[in-house]
């Protein structure tokens, strides 16, 4: 970057001499820094150029909102600019972009979580989704469409012109669009929607102990399907693919996490494995705009393609299974918030 942050940064916002500056490389969406002074430590966000005034304008009031919830764990709130708002722009390279700063939050993303730390973050995710339904109406405009509407065929297809992948994938993905678009347009009228994270990873989760501390990323929030949120967490917390045996105490005490602080309908469990699908079809047609913008590779796309049809496999042969031992779990809970009880006393 052409830009002289250790200068530019005390310049904007009201914070102590620069001390120290770290790039983090992981992340294809925005650039992200770890900022040192004395006093504390700081991250900036300079938000990729096609990011506008009024996606920004969402997430800053959507997190300004949250941190009246008094959540137990923290969600990064931006800093006031000395100008007063919470985010400036600026001219990098011959780009220009939004930047932010946040307070640096306490604890770890976990690269291995147990049973214990899949029911915390269970937990955390209900009550975020809890805190998320009132706040509705918001100024500006969240950056992402819902889910169905990302992955409708039609609309894939002008992006494909422009995207080299092989014959091969690009049938392969016009069938998986198809099947899923068919599948929950009609569902989409059923399911409970409200703002959800849409980006609810592991390396989106701050944890200390089996203690959620922190949740980031809120940059794709915005109205979809609840259960959707309920997918991606399950996704990526458990070994839901690589090893179906393992997954399902995993799964379990992610669920029971859950159904502690928020409630899942039948209709919405029966619906987990489409939604599955369609929250990683719909990542992947994100990353196929991504790729217009130079911000990912063919080989990337290919991959995750890959990894989209391994779970299209995993999903014929298991979610008739995987359902039916949630349903169970519902019957045991009787669909009742704020029972924690013990994991293993639902198997």
């Amino acid at each position: 970057m052409d830009v002289d942050l250790a200068n530019l940064i005390p310049q904007i916002w009201p914070i102590a001499e620069v001390d120290k500056i770290h790039h983090y490389d992981a992340g294809s969406n925005n650039q992200t820094w770890r900022i040192d002074t004395a006093a504390c430590s700081y991250i900036l966000r300079v938000y990729r150029a096609q990011v506008f005034f009024d996606h920004v304008r969402y997430e800053h009031t959507l997190l300004a909102a949250l941190n009246e919830a008094h959540l137990p764990f923290l969600i990064p709130i931006p800093l006031e600019t000395l100008a007063g708002p919470t985010y400036t722009s600026h001219i990098i390279g011959t780009n220009f972009h939004y930047l932010a700063l946040f307070p640096l939050l306490p604890g770890f993303s976990p690269r291995v979580v147990n049973l214990g730390d899949l029911q915390a973050i269970g937990t955390a995710l209900g009550l975020l989704n809890q805190a998320l339904i009132p706040l509705a109406c918001l100024p500006g405009k969240p950056i992402l469409a819902p889910a169905v509407d990302l992955v409708s065929p039609s609309s894939v297809l002008q992006v494909l012109n422009e995207v080299p992948l092989d014959p091969l994938h690009q049938e392969t993905l016009l069938r998986l669009l198809t099947d899923i678009y068919t599948s929950m347009t009609t569902l989409y009228i059923r399911l409970p929607m409200q703002i959800i994270h849409r980006d609810f990873d592991l390396s989106n989760i701050l944890m200390a102990g089996n203690q959620v501390t922190a949740i980031l990323d809120f940059e794709f929030a915005s109205i979809d399907l609840r259960i959707i949120d309920v997918a991606m967490g399950l996704y990526s917390c458990t070994h839901i693919i690589s090893n179906p045996a393992l997954s399902e105490r995993e799964v379990n005490a992610f669920i029971c996490g859950y159904m502690a602080a928020a409630s899942l309908t039948s209709l919405e469990i029966y619906s987990l494995p489409m939604a599955l699908l369609l929250g990683r079809l719909s990542a992947f047609v994100h990353r196929l705009h991504s790729y217009r913008h130079g911000q990912t590779t063919i080989s990337a796309l290919i991959r995750r393609l890959d990894e989209i049809v391994l779970l299209e496999h995993w999903l014929e042969v298991f979610s008739e299974k995987f359902v039916a031992a949630l349903n169970r779990d519902l019957e045991s809970w009787g669909g009742q918030r704020g029972s924690t009880g013990s994991i293993d006393e639902y198997w």
